[in-house]
């Protein structure tokens, strides 16, 4: 999956001659993530190329498990420890391994507390805490799903002003 999300970015970035914008739900966020990264992946040792970080102009990851998910037990395939979404998994670790933004110029993160797909604690970390993001804009009345259409104004802020309203910059109405 990881190499047609960068062939995608790749042709999109080729085609408007332009840095692309990526607004990535769920665990679409760590396969999109990996796809930028790059290296090898965990469970093929396959190359897959060099970053693509100066191709990236703008990275969201919307209700995204960074850290993985708090409920995902190892017998899921979904949730095994090589390149599943368990936060003890080679594939976790590998995407949260630089100690640098590389998802692009700007990174941010939308999360809710009441997100129950996600959770908030994996293997110590807070599991949607994108690491070393430019910012974070919490939503604690939305739901894993609810967060994707309640929370467009600020996706487009994020991207157009590289900025996060926060509540007490809000106008009060």
């Amino acid at each position: 999956m990881q190499i047609k999300i960068r062939r995608l970015i790749e042709a999109v970035y080729n085609y408007t001659d332009s840095k692309v914008d990526i607004i990535a739900h769920s665990l679409g966020a760590a396969v999109s993530r990996k796809a930028i990264l790059g290296g090898k992946c965990v469970d093929t040792n396959e190359t897959i190329g060099d970053p693509l970080t100066f191709m990236i102009d703008t990275f969201i990851s919307l209700a995204g498990v960074a850290y993985g998910a708090e409920s995902c037990p190892i017998f899921l395939e979904s949730c095994n420890e090589k390149n599943g979404f368990n936060c003890k998994s080679g594939f976790i670790h590998d995407i949260n391994a630089p100690n640098y933004r590389y998802e692009g110029d700007y990174s941010y993160y939308i999360y809710s507390n009441d997100d129950l797909i996600i959770g908030k604690n994996c293997c110590g970390h807070f599991c949607p805490e994108l690491k070393n993001a430019t910012d974070k804009s919490e939503h604690n009345d939305q739901n894993h799903l609810t967060i994707v259409s309640k929370t467009i104004e600020i996706q487009y802020t994020m991207l157009t002003e590289h900025f996060v309203i926060k509540d007490e910059q809000k106008d009060p109405k």
